[in-house]
């Protein structure tokens, strides 16, 4: 009862344009990455990303498990249509889903309401990471997943700082561009593709210039202050045969943030983020990436990698980061 009061009661004090039946009305935001754009498609992007599987999840509790073990509220920041909302549905008591974007908590409320959960379940809130309505010390775990490069990381990092309770878990996670395994000239030329929308993304400047250099630097980028966070942090790759990579190597790349005292760990043959695709499939991945690059304009390059791949399947892979971070305690106080 007293969690499902504290929902209610951070919906009271919001901003005045989300309402309390935990649905958020359009408002305007300062930055928004590209998927606010015009004919961005969800179902499009839900078809071409990889699903978090059972040993991601059971990474992020273990690990939650031993620093807090607490299991009522769930922050997902960057929520989008709720991919990561709903599984944290099935282990916390309430889950508050945010997002910056318009009408997309809107497209998340549609969507889990179809899996049966409860309506007093969720809260949802239309507003960036770094500015958060959420109260301080109310979140048990808070996740981010596959959007912390679209945030002022470190504005970001300190509203996460002050949401997580003392011994509470922050949980961000970060899949690169799929890689072919065992096809050096079709994963050539498929880099030759994405530097060319790289380019296209740092021109644009701004939130998507900003979003390209972190992308790139995946998430050694990502700071933990000795003031917030406990000393041995994780930082964790997930070894599926190929490594994360720079977007391209001719663009700035955040600076590295890892710390003295992280804890840097490789997870091998986690083969739970191999795939076997076909052309069809990355040509419709490509499209979902914006801005946009028609095929028409690289059509040499994708007749190569067909070529490459001799019409038929091929095997690719998602590298992907975790860094698991526990929020300091000072005499049960968080210091933010």
């Amino acid at each position: 009862m007293q969690i499902l009061a504290f929902i209610k009661t951070t919906l009271l004090h919001m901003a005045p344009h989300v309402a309390v039946d935990g649905l958020s009305e359009p408002a305007t935001q300062a930055e928004q990455p590209g998927f606010s754009a015009p004919g961005f498609c969800w179902a499009d992007y839900i078809e071409h990303r990889p699903m978090y599987p059972t040993s991601f999840w059971e990474r992020v509790y273990t690990y939650h498990a031993q620093s807090s073990n607490n299991w009522g509220i769930a922050h997902d920041v960057g929520a989008g249509a709720g991919i990561a909302s709903e599984e944290l549905a099935n282990r916390f008591q309430h889950v508050i889903v945010s997002d910056p974007n318009d009408g997309y908590v809107d497209i998340a409320s549609r969507r889990l309401r179809r899996f049966g959960f409860p309506p007093n379940k969720f809260a949802f809130l239309q507003e960036g990471a770094e500015e958060s309505s959420v109260r301080s010390q109310k979140v048990d775990l808070l996740t981010i997943c596959e959007a912390w490069h679209w945030t002022d990381v470190p504005r970001a990092m300190d509203s996460f700082a002050r949401q997580v309770k003392p011994g509470g878990t922050l949980a961000i996670s970060f899949y690169g561009m799929p890689q072919f395994i065992g096809n050096e000239r079709a994963q050539r030329v498929w880099d030759e593709i994405i530097d060319i929308w790289a380019h296209r993304l740092h021109k644009v400047g701004g939130i998507l210039e900003r979003g390209v250099r972190y992308m790139s630097a995946g998430l050694d980028a990502v700071p933990l202050s000795s003031k917030y966070w406990e000393p041995g942090a994780k930082r964790i790759t997930i070894d599926t045969g190929c490594k994360m990579k720079p977007l391209s190597m001719n663009l700035n790349i955040a600076p590295k943030g890892i710390g003295g005292s992280d804890m840097l760990e490789l997870v091998e043959n986690d083969r739970d983020w191999l795939y076997k695709k076909d052309i069809v499939w990355l040509k419709g991945f490509f499209a979902t990436l914006l801005p946009r690059v028609m095929e028409e304009e690289i059509q040499e390059l994708w007749t190569e990698v067909e070529s490459a791949v001799d019409g038929g399947e091929f095997v690719i892979s998602w590298p992907l980061e975790q860094v698991l971070a526990t929020r300091r305690w000072d005499g049960g106080v968080a210091r933010l």
